[in-house]
């Protein structure tokens, strides 16, 4: 369910007994950081001039920042008397909603209420909060026009979502990088402990050069070691046949 046709059904449901104004600035003037989606003052003394704001979600990720952060639209919750969350059925659970917040979803073509909220302290009303709603008060009837703000309202948090995921997918970046640094640091700081060289910025090149020789002197000398036994064992094996034609002339001679 969008946006639009959940607030349609709100203004349904506060059509009698109360003015409802949508996308309720905190004061009048193009400079308001926050607003509620639609604000509505009861109209009888019966039910002592209560002032009901809310907030009107229709996607999963647009209620999960505004449950991470419920002070945006402290400006003006400061003024209720009463603040609900009107979602799609199934896209929130009462308990995982602030304790003084109440709820509505769809049922049929209504609002149901879920959960009441809790009656809040409100603040003395602001002139620049009068001023701002009655404006748009002015056009609470043109269902059009919301339709549109509120299709607006929903482009501008998708994009902030978007932004949002990339500010995430870089962090995620960072921490892989960092991860990568701090294993080559610890890398780096066993080579130096098994062999005792300091590794500087200005002598890594020279370290790793001194390392490549040593690895070639190293081969030259086990080339040299095999070479001196295989004289070795050449040696000996001369000694051994000299042995035994020794002993072959002996045996041959005893035998005239």
């Amino acid at each position: 369910m969008t946006a639009s046709e959940l607030y349609t059904m709100l203004v349904r449901r506060y059509a009698n007994g109360y003015l409802l104004a949508p996308q309720v600035p905190e004061h009048a003037g193009f400079d308001a950081k926050s607003r509620l989606d639609a604000v509505a003052i009861a109209t009888y003394a019966s039910r002592g001039y209560e002032i009901h704001g809310f907030e009107i979600k229709a996607h999963r990720s647009d209620l999960l920042r505004e449950l991470a952060n419920p002070q945006k639209s402290a400006p003006i919750v400061r003024f209720l008397d009463f603040f609900w969350l009107v979602a799609d059925k199934g896209l929130v659970q009462a308990a995982e909603l602030p304790p003084t917040w109440g709820l509505l979803v769809p049922r049929g073509n209504r609002l149901q209420a879920v959960r009441r909220p809790k009656q809040l302290d409100p603040a003395p009303i602001s002139r620049a909060f009068v001023v701002g709603l009655l404006l748009r008060m002015m056009r609470c009837g043109e269902i059009d026009d919301v339709a549109s703000m509120l299709a607006a309202e929903y482009e501008r948090g998708r994009l902030e979502g978007i932004r949002e995921g990339q500010r995430r997918v870089d962090d995620q970046a960072v921490a892989y990088e960092l991860t990568a640094l701090r294993e080559l640091k610890t890398a780096v700081a066993d080579f130096e402990a098994a062999s005792g060289v300091k590794i500087e910025r200005w002598n890594g090149a020279q370290v790793g050069n001194a390392l490549r020789l040593v690895l070639a002197g190293q081969a030259q000398i086990y080339e040299k070691h095999l070479s001196r036994f295989a004289l070795t064992v050449r040696h000996i094996l001369e000694q051994v046949d000299d042995l035994l034609e020794q002993e072959q002339g002996q045996i041959s001679g005893g035998g005239v």
